[in-house]
């Protein structure tokens, strides 16, 4: 917490300003392992990756056989959901950003705020 004083312009009384800062949650790699692994066994995504060992991008790849014939739009929601898991499970606080790669190119991208 930052404390400042400025000065009131029409007087000279001073004004008390409290400002927060909020401190970034790191991922550990522990953590990053144990989501990877979660969502490996209990999603459709049958690869994941953290890019430059990225707390915020996740890069994943879904089964094929499945999702082949499946809206850009329903892929969409995928990745936002998976942005979505990886905070809840990691205490993350901030923005998650999903790729979703498919024949060796980006496909959709989800977010969470």
């Amino acid at each position: 917490i930052v404390m400042s004083w400025f000065p009131d312009s029409d007087d000279n009384e001073t004004t008390q300003v409290k400002t927060t800062t909020v401190q970034k949650v790191d991922v550990t790699d522990q953590q990053k392992n144990k989501f990877k692994s979660w969502a490996l066994n209990n999603t459709d995504v049958t690869i994941l990756s953290y890019p430059e060992d990225s707390d915020w991008q996740i890069w994943i790849t879904l089964s094929d056989e499945k999702y082949s014939y499946t809206t850009k739009e329903d892929i969409e929601t995928i990745a936002s959901s998976t942005a979505r898991y990886y905070k809840l499970q990691t205490g993350y606080d901030s923005l998650v950003v999903v790729t979703v790669w498919r024949n060796g190119s980006v496909y959709a991208k989800g977010r969470s705020y």
